[in-house]
């Protein structure tokens, strides 16, 4: 049997989709895909900026965007994937990096 999968875009999705007692689970592994995808793209940006592939003043905004809907699996796995793919040209979309964390839930 393959562990429930919820498309989330808002708040209100986790809230109105996710079970009562996954919720916190749900919250926390969210909090960590977003707080290792917030540090990556600032290294990224500062390396980036300091070899004058990217403006200084470009900002985070242009460089991570989500694409919506997040898939939360809720597997009891722990494991945040984060995957960097290319923006424009031919192999738009293609992914050019992935970041997979094992993360210990405080909440089962």
């Amino acid at each position: 049997m393959s562990a429930p999968t919820y498309e989330l875009t808002t708040i209100a999705d986790i809230f109105n989709k996710v079970p009562a007692d996954r919720i916190a689970t749900c919250c926390e592994e969210l909090g960590t895909l977003l707080a290792t995808t917030k540090f990556s793209a600032e290294m990224a940006a500062d390396y980036a900026k300091k070899k004058g592939i990217l403006k200084p003043e470009t900002t985070l905004e242009e460089i991570a965007q989500f694409k919506y809907p997040i898939k939360w699996i809720d597997d009891g796995a722990g494991e945040i994937t984060n995957n960097w793919v290319k923006k424009d040209g031919e192999d738009a979309g293609a992914i050019v990096g992935s970041i997979t964390i094992k993360h210990e839930a405080r909440y089962k």
